[in-house]
């Protein structure tokens, strides 16, 4: 039996338009990569993650609302989050077509689902490919991913970002930069410096996630979306240019 792959995408791959009043769903790449997964993967849990949605809505909010406090700012990230996910799912529908659009199961996973524990084993078992939405505030959808896959009981997580691979500073602010293809979760720590994660935090894996996984000797597999025949390598487990964190 083929196991299920867990794989975060990052909003920033769906949802990377700078002006959400001119479309904020990048459904052109969000395309390109479903059908890459269905044509890889026969299984696969997807975690999707808020992107400049998420950043749009709480920029507004808190220009209109500037006491909106820190909990309900996590729940408008939720929503970004959900919106991408329902999205992404149709994409996902539309490129299986109705030959195989029962492969798919037909809603996204919520917070209620994320308590019913022995409701997400079945459905992650039925279904081969699920959308995965936003568990809790507080959390960002990196620990969402890691918590199907110690359900699955995966070591690995697939997470595809806007950027290649992790570097010891922004390398778009910093010309001395430089890039890892492993890292420690220890020294990745060290490099991101943050111990909480915040609304429109924005890291490789957020540090409530990173101390989880080093805690479960889980895996993050950093890569890149652009260079798709790269990205298949980092989904089938094989060699890949990209940042392994462990």
């Amino acid at each position: 039996m083929t196991k299920q792959v867990v794989v975060k995408i990052g909003g920033s791959v769906v949802s990377n338009l700078t002006d959400c009043n001119t479309g904020f769903f990048n459904f052109k790449e969000a395309t390109k990569l479903a059908e890459l997964l269905i044509t890889y993967l026969d299984k696969g849990a997807f975690i999707i993650g808020g992107g400049k949605l998420n950043k749009w809505i709480l920029e507004n909010a808190l220009a209109n609302l500037p006491t909106i406090d820190i909990s309900d700012q996590h729940y408008l990230g939720i929503a970004a989050l959900n919106l991408n996910a329902e999205l992404f799912k149709i994409v996902l529908k539309h490129k299986l077509g109705k030959a195989r659009h029962k492969e798919l199961y037909d809603n996204i996973l919520r917070y209620a689902d994320f308590k019913d524990k022995n409701f997400l084993q079945q459905i992650i078992s039925k279904y081969n490919y699920v959308i995965v939405g936003a568990y809790k505030p507080g959390v960002s959808s990196d620990y969402d991913a890691l918590t199907i896959a110690q359900m699955l009981g995966a070591r690995r997580i697939v997470s595809i970002k806007n950027v290649d691979r992790v570097y010891s500073a922004d390398p778009n602010k910093d010309k001395d930069a430089v890039s890892y293809d492993k890292l420690t979760w220890d020294k990745y720590l060290k490099i991101i410096d943050q111990k909480e994660h915040a609304p429109r935090g924005n890291f490789p894996v957020d540090p409530v996630t990173a101390r989880l996984a080093k805690q479960h000797k889980l895996e993050f597999a950093i890569v890149g979306y652009q260079d798709l025949n790269n990205l298949k390598k980092a989904l089938l487990g094989e060699q890949f240019y990209g940042t392994l964190i462990y």
